[in-house]
């Protein structure tokens, strides 16, 4: 991701003739899609991961919006807001969500065993994180998809 940055760092995201939109535009497509490449089907995940992909994604974003990396008096959340983007959080928990879709679309039996398998009584790391994801949905969305429930007692009704 920080190749397909670098290079238009300062021509391109830093120049002051280049709209907002356009910039937001390129970002996207030339480096959130090698950042976020293939994300959702990660199945490990921790707070060093994490920390390191997200420095990337607001590295790119704080330079659009003109607000330095390195001058913290403007959060995060307030860039993103400016621009109108997600977090990376919300990025990689959508897209695990929409990979889901598609597993559950194909009707491929064995899919469907692979995702249900557990190792010694747990349930395999993805299909944890898809529960997660979902508890989420529900929770940030809880007048929309009520009726549910938890994912865990019943997963047909997401399915």
């Amino acid at each position: 991701a920080m190749a397909a940055y670098v290079p238009i760092a300062l021509k391109v995201v830093g120049s002051s003739s280049i709209s907002t939109r356009i910039k937001v535009a390129l970002a996207w497509s030339l480096v959130m899609s090698r950042l976020l490449y293939n994300v959702s089907t990660w199945s490990r995940w921790n707070v060093i991961m994490y920390r390191q992909m997200n420095a990337v994604y607001m590295r790119v974003w704080r330079r659009i919006a003109n607000e330095c990396r390195f001058q913290r008096t403007v959060r995060d959340a307030d860039v993103r807001k400016f621009l109108n983007i997600p977090s990376l959080h919300c990025i990689i928990m959508r897209k695990r969500l929409l990979l889901l879709g598609q597993v559950i679309k194909s009707e491929l039996p064995i899919i469907h065993a692979l995702l249900s398998m557990s190792k010694d009584g747990k349930k395999l790391p993805w299909a944890l994180l898809i529960v997660d994801d979902m508890r989420e949905l529900a929770k940030f969305h809880a007048c929309k998809i009520e009726e549910l429930g938890d994912p865990m007692d019943n997963p047909q009704a997401w399915l």
